[in-house]
């Protein structure tokens, strides 16, 4: 039995050796206060079943759909103002 296993030898398995080459800060970043956020949801609700968003994410929230509502407006005026636009130079144009 000896010889015959030392011919039929099966080979391990190379190991999976994965370095990446780039290194993604923001990533790491979001990741990590993803975690602490997680974690601090986890802890909060334990201590209370009534869970409220802390004050500055809503005034972020506000901030974002007022910034937002803004540039909606500015992009409705300024459409408004190049087909005014070109209504003048194709009047114009057909005045000729």
């Amino acid at each position: 039995m000896g010889i015959l296993s030392g011919m039929f030898k099966t080979r391990k398995p190379r190991q999976f050796n994965y370095e990446p080459r780039y290194y993604d800060e923001r990533k790491e970043r979001v990741e990590k206060t993803i975690r602490v956020a997680e974690r601090e949801a986890a802890s909060a609700q334990e201590k209370s079943t009534q869970t409220t968003p802390p004050p500055r994410l809503s005034d972020q929230r506000f901030s974002f759909e007022a910034h937002a509502s803004r540039q909606s407006q500015l992009a409705n005026r300024r459409l408004i103002i190049i087909l005014a636009l070109l209504v003048l130079i194709v009047y114009l144009y057909l005045k000729l």
